[in-house]
C-alpha cells in the first residue's frame, strides 16, 4: 500500500536581525504609501512579513517608536540625496533649484516617507530626534538661501520666510501630484516634470534680482518660462 503523502507546510521566512528590521521598514513604509496613513496594526505587519507577532517588539517598543524610527531614516535619506543632487553645483540659483526639485523627486519615489514625515497631528508633542532630523534636513536650503543673498542674486530679507515659502510651494505641489485629486487640472498634471519646471522656474524669477535672471535668462529651458 503506498503511503499517502502529507502536504508539505509552508515555513515562515528566516531572517537574520539586520534583515528583519529592514523588512520591518519596508513593509510599513508600503502599508503608508498604499493608505495614505499610518492606520496599521503591528499585527497586520508580522502577518504580512510572515513572522511573529512578538519579533517585531525585538526591534520596537511599540508602534510609535516604529514610525518615530522611520520619520528620522526617512529625513536623514531626504537629506543625503538633497546632498548629493548639489555636489556638482556651482551657482547658488543652481543648488536651490536642485534641492527643490529632489524634493519632489523624493516624494514621488518615496510616498510612504513623504506621507509619514509629515503625518504627526500633534506637532508639539513630536519626539527631538524627528524634530531634529527635520531641521537638520532643511537647513539645506537655508544655507542655499544666505548663499544666493549674498551673492546679490535673489532678494534681500528674511531667510526664514523665503525658505518656508520655498518649502510650501514644493511640498503643496507634492502633495497634490500624489494626492491625484487635480481635476480640472489633470492635463497639466500629466506632464508633471514640466508642471514642477515651470512651478520651480516661476518661483525663482518672482524672487531673483535683476543678476539673478540675468542668470536664469542663460540657463532655463525656453519650455519653462
Amino acid at each position: 500500500m503506498t503511503p499517502t503523502k502529507q502536504p508539505r507546510q509552508k515555513t515562515k521566512p528566516s531572517y537574520h536581525h539586520g534583515d528583519l528590521m529592514a523588512a520591518i521598514r519596508s513593509t510599513a513604509l508600503k502599508f503608508i504609501a498604499a493608505r495614505g496613513s499610518v492606520e496599521f496594526t503591528m499585527r497586520e505587519l508580522s502577518a504580512d512579513i510572515g513572522v511573529t507577532h512578538g519579533a517585531l517588539y525585538s526591534h520596537f517598543n511599540n508602534k510609535q517608536a516604529l514610525l518615530e524610527d522611520l520619520a528620522v531614516t526617512s529625513l536623514q535619506t531626504l537629506q543625503n540625496e538633497q546632498q548629493q543632487s548639489i555636489q556638482s553645483c556651482e551657482h547658488s540659483l543652481e543648488k536651490l533649484h536642485r534641492l527643490a526639485w529632489t524634493y519632489t523627486v523624493f516624494a514621488r519615489s518615496n510616498p510612504g516617507a513623504y506621507r509619514l514625515i509629515f503625518n504627526s497631528n500633534e506637532p508639539s508633542r513630536e519626539s527631538a530626534v524627528v524634530v531634529m532630523a527635520r531641521t537638520s534636513a532643511t537647513a539645506l536650503i537655508v544655507a542655499a538661501i544666505s548663499e544666493a543673498q549674498r551673492e546679490k542674486f535673489i532678494v534681500e530679507g528674511s531667510i526664514n520666510l523665503l525658505a518656508f515659502t520655498l518649502w510650501s510651494a514644493t511640498h503643496g505641489l507634492s502633495h497634490l501630484l500624489l494626492s491625484e485629486h487635480v481635476s480640472p487640472f489633470d492635463e497639466v498634471a500629466k506632464d508633471v516634470d514640466r508642471t514642477i519646471g515651470y512651478a520651480l522656474t516661476r518661483f525663482f524669477y518672482g524672487v531673483a534680482t535683476a543678476r539673478g535672471r540675468k542668470w536664469l535668462d542663460s540657463h532655463v529651458s525656453e519650455e519653462m518660462l
